[in-house]
């Protein structure tokens, strides 16, 4: 990439290429690689390279449908990128870990270890065998957008990660830098027994809740097996099937890529990002996604006759 960034600049006016890490903005912004073209559409128009009004290219992207709100966001991200070129650090400042996962395999290998603390070495595997395919076998903005959504899938914020991340030393860590050390915390929790759906309660209760979460985030190896006791609870088993769909639609595209259309298949691999929230949000958020999944699987495997 370094070298076509040079061969360009010899290309044209000195200061007229713009080069940043778009995918990796998009990815750690939005969540997504995808909306990486958005952003750059931003920054153009922005930089008065497009003769068209801003609101025709956000009526536009209303028409158009699709992941509406993150397109619009990412079009306007991009527009500040414009204006403010050392917003880009700023947004990659900050991070947890020691380095940012930049390319493809090194967000795999991100997200895999994610998921072991997850909840154990061979879920992660699986999640890494899988895009290790994805890798060799697809496009890379494909396989990015699947990296980051099959982790957002599997990942899902069961009771025993709520307490995992409550608990955890980066948590922790986080709290003092914002408020300084020997701060008492209060914790507002719903927990399945108060209620579920619409009638969810939200209960405030105080620090001594750290001991129990402590407890339960060692009990992740429950997870999903008959000794579960949140296993049965109606947004958990929507979960897991959302997660197992994702799952095996990934395992259809590394296999059988050829026979699929790609740009259908781009369009089915962003639908988690638009599913947010908890509780009814989130089930509502993911009703949504199904629908428009369903309409969009039909289409997935490529007409050979035509």
């Amino acid at each position: 990439m370094n070298d076509l960034t040079t061969r360009l600049q010899r290309k044209v006016s000195h200061g007229r290429v713009v080069a940043l890490p778009a995918a990796r903005v998009a990815v750690r912004v939005l969540g997504d690689a995808i909306f990486a073209n958005l952003m750059l559409l931003g920054m153009a128009w922005q930089s008065g390279r497009i003769a068209l009004a801003r609101g025709s290219i956000e009526r536009a992207i209303e028409l158009n449908g699709t992941a509406v709100a993150k397109n619009l966001e990412a079009f306007r991200m991009g527009c500040h990128l414009a204006s403010d070129p050392h917003l880009v650090e700023r947004l990659l400042a900050g991070e947890e870990s020691a380095s940012v996962p930049n390319s493809l395999t090194e967000v795999i290998e991100d997200r895999a270890q994610r998921l072991k603390a997850y909840w154990s070495a061979k879920y992660s595997l699986r999640y890494r065998k899988l895009l290790e395919q994805a890798e060799r076998t697809l496009p890379e903005p494909l396989a990015l957008t699947l990296a980051s959504q099959l982790y957002r899938v599997m990942a899902y914020k069961d009771e025993y990660e709520v307490a995992r991340m409550l608990v955890s030393t980066n948590f922790r860590k986080s709290i003092e830098r914002e408020f300084g050390q020997g701060v008492r915390l209060s914790y507002h929790l719903a927990p399945p027994t108060l209620g579920t759906g619409k009638d969810v309660r939200k209960r405030m209760v105080g620090q001594w809740i750290r001991w129990p979460m402590a407890v339960l985030s060692r009990l992740q190896w429950l997870r999903e097996t008959p000794l579960d006791p949140f296993a049965r609870n109606e947004e958990r088993r929507h979960e897991r099937a959302w997660r197992d769909r994702y799952l095996a639609f990934v395992e259809l595209l590394v296999s059988s890529s050829e026979t699929l259309d790609i740009s259908v298949a781009e369009q089915i691999a962003r639908l988690p990002a638009d599913v947010r929230g908890f509780g009814h949000v989130k089930g509502a958020a993911m009703a949504g996604a199904s629908k428009r999944w369903d309409a969009l699987e039909g289409r997935l495997v490529k007409n050979t006759h035509l």
